[in-house]
């Protein structure tokens, strides 16, 4: 029993450091290199209901610039409106402009030019956005790197000292 309780921390352990190296190392990278103008994508948090059931508040999407040319009615698109993003699903769309309308909204929203199309939507992580702003928070993040630093240490040790000899 407790061989396999050791198994499932150890995947549950492991699991977070990929989820958060996927976040850091995802993040470093739209930083630094300017993120509005690189093709790779981003990760953003869902802060409202507009697009439930498909996306909701909480979950976090993975947004990538593509060509204009290559945007169709039923996409999902994350556009700029002054200084926030916003993502609703395209309505129609013209050589210039991109009607959009979140799947929980009765009216479409005023047209948008094809420069403020920040990226089309690619999934969703559900509940990331919960996770994300979580681990942002200095009093959730330094408690698990610790527990996780202990749990490390104590398999180190654990570990030497099954190899030392056995008195007799």
């Amino acid at each position: 029993m407790r061989k396999i309780a050791s198994k499932i921390i150890n995947i549950f352990l492991i699991a977070i450091i990929i989820i958060l190296l996927g976040f850091f190392g995802i993040n470093l990278f739209n930083s630094l290199s300017g993120s509005d103008n690189t093709s790779a994508p981003r990760l953003l948090n869902v802060l409202t209901g507009s697009m439930s059931p498909v996306v909701k508040a909480g979950d976090m999407i993975v947004i990538k610039k593509v060509p204009f040319d290559s945007l169709k009615p039923k996409d999902i698109v994350t556009y700029r409106r002054g200084n926030i993003l916003i993502t609703h699903r395209v309505m129609s769309i013209d050589d210039k402009t991109v009607i959009t309308r979140g799947d929980a909204n009765n009216v479409d929203d005023e047209p948008i030019y094809k420069v403020d199309i920040v990226g089309k939507y690619l999934f969703k992580i559900p509940y990331g956005g919960y996770l994300s702003n979580a681990l942002k928070r200095p009093y959730v993040l330094i408690p698990i790197l610790s527990l996780l630093f202990i749990y490390i240490i104590y398999g180190y040790i654990e570990d030497k000292a099954k190899k030392l000899p056995k008195d007799s």
